[in-house]
C-alpha cells in the first residue's frame, strides 16, 4: 500500500485565502494525498464522522492546515477533532480504566500554519506560536501520534511576498508534507 497523507484544511473563508488556497490547489490533486477543505465540505459543521474516520484509517500521516486567528485555529478544526477523535475510535479505556490510544497510534502528525503578522511582531508581543498550538500537539501525543515540525508561514497579510516567493513557499510546504 502506498503511503498516504490526509490534509485537513480549516479556513473560515477559504475562497478569500491568500496562501491556504494556493496550498490547497497545489495538494488536492496529488495521488498520495487525501485533501479536505472542511469548511467547504461541512459549512454547517455536520461532519460525516464515519467517512472522516475511514479516511484516517487509510493514511500514515495527518496534517492540519490552517491560519492562526487570535492565537488559535479556526473553530471548525476544534469541532472536527472533537467529533472525529472519539472514544472507541481514537482512544479507549481498558478494564482498569487506563487510557489507551487506538487508530491514531503510530501515525505521523504535522501542522501547516499561516500567520498574518511577521515573526518579529510575535516576538515583540512575546507570543510563541508553539504555545498557541499546544492543544493540538498534546492531543496528537496522547493519541500516540508522532509529531513532525510545524511549518509556519509568517507575514501572509503583509503583501511582502512576490509570486515567485509564494511559489517557493508552496513547494516547501509540499516537500514538508510529502517528506
Amino acid at each position: 500500500m502506498n503511503k498516504k497523507t490526509l490534509v485537513i484544511m480549516a479556513h473560515s473563508n477559504p475562497s478569500e485565502s491568500k496562501i491556504n488556497k494556493r496550498i490547497k490547489e497545489s495538494l488536492e490533486n496529488e495521488d498520495s494525498i487525501i485533501f479536505k477543505d472542511i469548511k467547504t465540505l461541512y459549512s454547517d459543521y455536520n461532519f460525516d464522522i464515519k467517512k472522516e474516520q475511514e479516511d484516517i484509517l487509510k493514511v500514515d500521516k495527518i496534517v492540519f492546515q490552517f491560519p492562526v486567528y487570535w492565537f488559535t485555529a479556526p473553530s471548525i478544526l476544534k469541532q472536527w477533532v472533537d467529533d472525529v477523535f472519539v472514544n472507541d475510535f481514537a482512544f479507549n479505556y481498558d478494564d482498569d480504566g487506563t487510557f489507551e490510544a487506538l487508530n491514531l497510534l503510530g501515525k505521523k502528525f504535522q501542522m501547516i500554519v499561516s500567520l498574518g503578522e511577521s515573526e518579529k511582531t510575535y516576538k515583540e508581543i512575546d507570543v510563541k506560536i508553539e504555545d498557541c498550538l499546544s492543544s493540538y500537539s498534546h492531543t496528537a501525543s496522547l493519541l500516540g501520534m508522532k509529531e513532525e515540525d510545524t511549518f509556519m508561514i509568517y507575514g501572509v497579510d503583509s503583501g511582502e511576498y512576490t509570486d515567485l516567493q509564494l511559489d517557493e513557499i508552496i513547494n516547501n510546504v509540499k516537500n514538508s508534507i510529502l517528506g
